[in-house]
């Protein structure tokens, strides 16, 4: 550093000062980018439910829909439309165990 402040008076000092501003700089950045992190994870996680409530809602009506058309004498169309949403769950359960 004896070096730089004989080439540059104070060189010393102005270098380390920019050494310090870079450093908070990065500080600051690295803080901002966790609390940016955390909110996209919360985002998600409110995604992921959402959708897993949704896709209960409508896999419910699939059942209830098939339950109503056997009721009505319509055994072929109920049973496709229960079996269907059934295979839907089933497929929903497995697929997410695989990427565990």
């Amino acid at each position: 550093m004896e070096g730089y402040n004989r080439i540059v008076p104070n060189a010393a000092e102005r270098i380390i000062a920019v050494f310090e501003t870079e450093v908070k700089h990065r500080h600051e950045l690295e803080r901002l980018q966790a609390i940016g992190d955390e909110k996209d994870r919360s985002r998600s996680l409110s995604l992921v439910f959402s959708g897993q409530i949704f896709g209960f809602l409508l896999a419910l009506a699939f059942i209830v829909s098939g339950a109503f058309l056997i009721f009505h004498d319509k055994q072929i169309s109920g049973t496709v439309i229960s079996t269907t949403a059934m295979l839907g769950i089933v497929a929903a359960f497995l697929r997410s165990k695989k990427k565990v």
